[in-house]
């Protein structure tokens, strides 16, 4: 079930939140199971131990929850309605649940491996069949845009890291080196890869395409063993150059034809959002209230929901605080990836977990990816499975 679910995270979104609610009602039953019946399940060989995880996402994810159940409540609106519910609840299930539903490197790889030819698959059906410029349109290009990112990540995090292989139940062998698997391997490896990254530019998403540039970036230069201050200060500023350009050539091709282009509706988001949140800094709107606000405002405003911009939404729904809560949520788990880099700096799991997390925190910066049901699932879904995927304490050097 764990490698279907990701595999259909590129092929079809209704399939991948079926395979998501599945998992979900497959961890509570094990979960309800356990407190009823005081049942000890074996745990996973390999796997990582204890609440540390769990608590580890609670701490990080729980705050933003606490603000938008505040915020909720203050203004009588359905505790159904808060984005980040689904996202802390799913996330949590899996965590509390994970010798049950037995995630291990292999059925991720798998999964990540069939998510990339999927998408290649998808591509061409929307290419050729519907006639489309871009692809994703089944999806949404930019989710579509997202989703490819993550897959292409977690496929680069294994292929360039030649000191640990996915195993069956979990277990790290620092022995092998992919040089020993067969070539067969490598070559699939590395056309999923392409094939992710190919869909990615074909979806033609500016914030997704950056953001995977930034996180590739940044895993080749944690790739590296010698000189770590100074290749970060390389990789960095060779992302911001790449990005500035990439930037300026996209703007470039959207500045407005008799139309608002795409990038002045943003920048009008922006601007109106600033205004609001200036108004009401600490109370904010109410969650879920954005698209109530922006429908006072002539077309092509009234007719969004989102300030296309996580951080400006966050803030102008649920004030300052709000804001505040979501970043931790992200310099927590990003902290976390880096302290076990630290001290572990060869595993695969832990260069994906650094990269997804980059992708998602840059797309969110230029997307709604909070408000969206699609990538919401997909970041509970894939952060979750990589912390319980994790080498234990006792396998990390000191």
């Amino acid at each position: 079930m764990f490698s279907f679910a990701l595999a259909t995270s590129l092929i079809d979104p209704r399939l991948f939140g079926l395979a998501w609610y599945l998992l979900v009602l497959a961890g509570l039953g094990h979960l309800g199971v356990r407190l009823i019946g005081g049942l000890e399940v074996r745990r996973q060989k390999g796997a990582s131990s204890g609440w540390g995880l769990s608590r580890l996402w609670l701490i990080s994810i729980g705050p933003l929850l606490v603000v938008s159940t505040a915020s909720a409540i203050q203004h009588g609106l359905p505790i159904g309605r808060i984005e980040i519910l689904e996202t802390a609840l799913g996330g949590a299930i899996f965590l509390f649940a994970r010798t049950y539903l037995q995630f291990n490197r292999r059925q991720l790889l798998l999964g990540a491996l069939m998510a990339g030819f999927g998408g290649l698959g998808l591509s061409l059906y929307e290419l050729m069949i519907l006639d489309q410029q871009r692809v994703g349109i089944i999806f949404q290009p930019i989710n579509f845009g997202i989703a490819c990112g993550v897959v292409g990540i977690l496929l680069i995090s294994f292929l360039i890291n030649s000191r640990t292989t996915p195993e069956l139940d979990g277990q790290i062998d620092e022995q092998r080196h992919f040089s020993s698997l067969p070539i067969s391997f490598t070559l699939v490896g590395w056309g999923a890869c392409l094939f992710a990254i190919m869909a990615l530019l074909a979806s033609g998403s500016r914030g997704p395409i950056l953001g995977t540039l930034v996180a590739g970036l940044l895993l080749a230069g944690l790739s590296l063993k010698n000189r770590v201050s100074v290749r970060l200060l390389l990789g960095a500023s060779l992302a911001i150059i790449l990005a500035i350009v990439a930037i300026t050539w996209r703007t470039a091709l959207d500045l407005p034809h008799g139309n608002q282009s795409s990038l002045g509706i943003r920048w009008e988001l922006l601007r109106i959002s600033l205004q609001q949140i200036l108004t009401q800094p600490w109370a904010g709107l109410g969650v879920d209230q954005a698209g109530i606000f922006f429908s006072q405002f002539p077309d092509p405003i009234r007719t969004l929901n989102h300030a296309h911009s996580v951080p400006v939404n966050v803030a102008l729904e649920l004030g300052i605080p709000g804001m505040i809560c979501w970043l931790w949520s992200f310099c927590s788990l990003g902290i976390f990836a880096y302290l076990r880099y630290r001290s572990h700096d060869s595993d695969a799991i832990i260069f994906a977990l650094i990269g997804v997390l980059t992708v998602f925190f840059f797309c969110s910066l230029f997307q709604d990816t909070l408000s969206h049901s699609y990538t919401r699932k997909l970041f509970g879904f894939i952060v979750p499975a990589l912390l319980i995927l994790l080498p234990p304490p006792e396998q990390v050097k000191p």
